[in-house]
């Protein structure tokens, strides 16, 4: 008897310590206090009712992180999956960038944990002076500078190592926590420099456009290969050829800037009004227009966001299947896009039956939109494969979905037009995307 005591004890201690991460700091909340203790009891809705209440009193970020933590594991033993991903995804957004203690959970708690951490993202941007470098993040090459990317919260081992064989190679670690930006400026030292000078780090970490979710109202492109350009008879030639692209998954805003949101930027004191202003276009809700490239960048710039690349807007213009049309290859209507010499745009996600494969809204008429890219005819002929980003200087920039005032051809997803950045009209504007390879 007293033999099979010690076994129950020591399978009951066990089970213990699978489920029960250590906090020395939890007894400092009462409500996490509490729903750590009715979590070790096995009291599961006491312990989801308790951390509730804890969450919405409202707490610093590690101790809500904790909440979440146990909110999560709590709801996972109720059999309640889905809460039980939403209060994990939560969790990584309060832990700025430092994984939790999670050692103690059980596998499949852990598991799930790890899964829907891909979900949450933070930007790193480095820039690398007085020359540029290949960036390395954990050991793989992932491109040069300027580089920006959106990553998934954690830290990271960066490595840069300069064109310049002149200049030291730079290691170092970065964190990167939800819904923020990590700026990284590097100044390297001469490689004739003593070993103990080291490169001088300058990091700063900003919330992206004061503390809003930054992907709300902008769609996933997932990454992966697309057909980009058109071939056959009835092709632009600087459409062709057509070929494969590979792009890395971005966000790209789901509807263009409206008058509402430019004028916000405006007010700010960070954009430049519009440089033609028509009082008919001039609705809340309507796409703004009028704008040269320089105002787009700004405005992007303004909410942490950058214009889109060519290859990224005509991947969420086109889908994987090469659509003519956002919709397919059915001739246009109106039902599905504002264009044939129509008077003026319609208000912004007006044709939601014109949608992209990825839910973007008006990428076939109602205004054209800058891009990043400067346009080249013979681009298609010889750009990268990988992420590609346009030519070098040329003096104009491309801009591409044709208008309210297009013909059918304007409107195909592959119709390439280009104009110089400081050109401003009253059917031209813009979308913003964050993440990718650029």
């Amino acid at each position: 008897m007293i033999k099979g005591s010690r076994i129950l004890m020591t399978i009951t201690c066990l089970l213990v310590f699978l489920i029960t991460p250590l906090f020395a700091d939890s007894a400092t909340n009462p409500y996490l206090a509490r729903g750590i203790q009715l979590y070790n009891n096995g009291s599961y809705r006491e312990a989801i009712s308790e951390l509730k209440q804890g969450i919405q009193q409202g707490a610093d970020n590690q101790t809500l992180a904790q909440m979440e933590l146990y909110l999560g594991a709590s709801y996972q033993f109720e059999l309640n999956n889905t809460l039980a991903k939403e209060a994990f995804r939560n969790m990584w957004k309060y832990t700025n960038g430092v994984p939790p203690d999670i050692t103690g959970f059980s596998p499949d708690i852990r598991k799930i944990i790890n899964e829907v951490r891909n979900d949450i993202k933070g930007q790193l941007m480095i820039t690398c002076e007085p020359v540029e470098c290949n960036v390395y993040i954990n050991n793989v090459n992932i491109g040069s500078t300027r580089f920006s990317q959106f990553l998934v919260v954690g830290e990271y081992n960066i490595k840069l190592v300069p064109f310049d064989l002149n200049y030291k190679s730079y290691s170092g670690n970065a964190i990167i926590a939800y819904n923020k930006k990590t700026e990284m400026r590097i100044s390297l030292v001469p490689s004739g420099t003593n070993a103990s000078t080291q490169a001088k780090v300058n990091t700063y970490n900003s919330a992206h456009n004061n503390n809003r979710n930054i992907y709300s109202g902008m769609s996933l492109v997932p990454a992966g290969d697309f057909q980009m350009g058109c071939s056959g008879d009835g092709c632009m030639n600087n459409a062709q050829p057509q070929h494969n692209v590979y792009l890395d998954d971005f966000w790209i805003d789901t509807n263009d800037v409206t008058v509402a949101q430019y004028k916000a930027c405006v007010d700010a004191g960070v954009c430049a009004p519009p440089a033609q202003y028509e009082p008919q276009f001039e609705a809340d809700n309507n796409p703004i227009v009028g704008v040269t490239w320089y105002d787009a960048y700004n405005y992007c710039k303004w909410v942490g966001k950058r214009l889109p690349t060519e290859a990224e807007w005509e991947k969420a213009a086109r889908g994987t299947n090469a659509f003519v049309y956002p919709w397919g290859s059915s001739h246009p209507t109106t039902s599905f896009a504002a264009y044939g010499n129509e008077d003026f745009p319609d208000p912004v996600g007006n044709h939601p039956q014109g949608a992209s494969p990825y839910g973007v809204m008006d990428m076939a008429g109602n205004v054209w939109q800058w891009v990043n890219d400067w346009y080249a005819p013979d681009y298609y002929a010889k750009s990268p494969d990988n992420n590609p980003y346009g030519p070098s200087t040329t003096g104009f920039k491309v801009i591409r979905g044709g208008s309210f005032a297009s013909n059918a051809y304007n409107i195909t997803t592959y119709n390439r037009a280009a104009e110089p950045p400081d050109f401003y009209y009253d059917n031209l504007g813009f979308r913003c995307a964050v993440g990718g390879g650029k």
